[in-house]
């Protein structure tokens, strides 16, 4: 069973947008295949599970949000963390994946990785005598992934 969908959400309410992403998310769960097309990167990403993007009528990547930005040098997740008492930097830049590590306002340091590090992290800081104060993850974003493969598709066209 398969179902193609062109631009689903266009021209709906809020809610009739809601429940047909609902509906569209049941219907994948119960094993139907669905094709979406659709400029709502944020619907996109929200429903599917796989992403297909074409580059002058040929396929230039197909796969997860993940694997796209992972492709693109960057990694696939951000974890936030703040703690105390350890050298953030030092712990994160010995664990694998991690790609980059940044200090941000307030104390809060942005490791992005091309996986969930949470777990190593956390230990980490545990074992050295740090209190960890947070810990959260962001996911890697459709809308940037998307801008940033185009662009560098660009960039090797010109």
């Amino acid at each position: 069973k398969m179902a193609i969908l062109d631009e689903p959400t266009s021209g709906l309410d809020p809610q009739s947008t809601q429940e047909l992403l609902e509906l569209i998310q049941e219907l994948s769960g119960n094993g139907m295949t669905i094709m979406l097309s659709s400029h709502m990167l944020d619907v996109v990403q929200s429903v599917c599970d796989r992403i297909v993007l074409f580059n002058k009528g040929k396929v230039g990547f197909f796969g997860t949000v993940e694997e796209l930005a992972g492709k693109l040098g960057r990694g696939s997740v951000v974890i936030d963390i703040a703690a105390e008492g350890v050298d953030i930097k030092s712990i994160a830049d010995g664990i694998l994946g991690v790609t980059d590590v940044k200090e941000g306002a307030g104390g809060v340091w942005s490791i992005e990785a091309s996986r969930d590090i949470r777990p190593d992290i956390a230990k980490l800081v545990v074992q050295d005598g740090g209190a960890l104060k947070s810990l959260d993850i962001k996911r890697a974003r459709l809308e940037e992934a998307y801008t940033r493969f185009f662009a560098e598709a660009f960039d090797a066209a010109a």
